[in-house]
C-alpha cells in the first residue's frame, strides 16, 4: 500500500506534463498559422521540454511549409506557385522596356513556355495521385535542369506549369528563339516516364510558347493566354 502511495505522485506529474505539452504543441501550432511562430520559438520550446521531439518535427513541417507558401514556392514541386507569377512578370517586362545604360545587361525579349500533361486524369485515375504527384515532380524537375538559374519555373495549378525565359542576347531571331524552345521540349521528352511498382509508365507533355518584344504593350495576361492557345494548340495537334 505504501509502495503505491509512493508512485502515485509521479504519474500524476507525467499526466500533468503530457497536457502541458499538448497545450503548448497546440499554442504553436496557432502561432504558425497567424505568422506569429519562428523557428528559435520551436527550439526554445523543445529545449525546456514543453514540447516532445514529435511534436516539434511535425511543428517543424508546418512552419517550413507556412514560410514556402509565404514565398511563392509550390509544396510539391519546389517550383515558384501561382501567386509569385503576375509580379514577376509585370517585373521583366519593367525591365523589358527600360532604356539601355552603358554595358548594364537588358532584357531583349521574353520568352513565355506554357505546358500542362497529357491526359493526367486518366494517370491519376488508372494509377493513383500520388504517381501523379510524382510526374509532376519529374516535370518540375526537368524544367529546373533545363533553363538558366534566372529564368523563372512555375506551377500555375494543376498539371500546368509556366516558364518565362529573359532574352539578353540583342542578335536573337524568330529561328533562334524557336531553337530554345526545341531544346527545352526535346530535353523534357526524353524518356519521360514515372516507376510503378517495377514498370515504367510513360507520359506526354503538350507545349507552346509566346514571345514579348521590347516595345510591346501586350500585358501579361493577354501575354499568359496566347501561350495557353498555343499549348492547346498542340495538345489538339496543330503544332508539331
Amino acid at each position: 500500500m505504501g509502495l503505491m502511495d509512493e508512485k502515485e505522485p509521479f504519474l500524476g506529474s507525467s499526466k500533468n506534463e503530457d497536457n502541458s505539452q499538448d497545450k503548448e504543441y497546440k499554442r504553436l501550432k496557432s502561432l504558425i498559422l497567424s505568422g506569429g511562430c519562428r523557428t528559435k520559438d520551436l527550439r526554445a520550446a523543445l529545449k525546456t521540454d514543453k514540447v516532445t521531439q514529435e511534436q516539434f518535427s511535425k511543428l517543424s513541417i508546418e512552419l517550413a511549409e507556412k514560410f514556402e507558401k509565404e514565398i511563392g514556392v509550390d509544396q510539391l514541386t519546389k517550383v515558384f506557385n501561382r501567386a509569385f507569377l503576375a509580379p514577376q512578370l509585370d517585373s521583366l517586362k519593367q525591365n523589358l522596356n527600360y532604356k539601355e545604360v552603358g554595358e548594364q545587361m537588358q532584357v531583349q525579349a521574353v520568352m513565355v513556355i506554357f505546358l500542362d500533361l497529357k491526359k493526367f486524369k486518366v494517370l491519376n485515375d488508372t494509377y493513383g495521385h500520388a504517381v501523379g504527384d510524382k510526374a509532376l515532380q519529374l516535370v518540375a524537375k526537368r524544367l529546373k535542369e533545363n533553363t538558366k538559374f534566372y529564368d523563372m519555373v512555375c506551377r500555375v495549378g494543376g498539371d500546368e506549369f509556366l516558364v518565362a525565359l529573359p532574352i539578353y542576347d540583342k542578335k536573337q531571331t524568330p529561328q533562334s528563339l524557336e531553337a530554345i524552345f526545341k531544346r527545352i521540349q526535346n530535353k523534357l521528352h526524353e524518356n519521360l516516364s514515372v516507376n510503378v511498382d517495377g514498370k515504367d509508365i510513360s507520359f506526354e507533355i503538350s507545349m507552346g510558347y509566346e514571345v514579348l518584344h521590347k516595345g510591346d504593350d501586350t500585358t501579361a495576361e493577354e501575354l499568359l493566354n496566347k501561350a495557353d492557345k498555343k499549348m492547346y494548340e498542340a495538345k489538339n495537334g496543330s503544332q508539331e
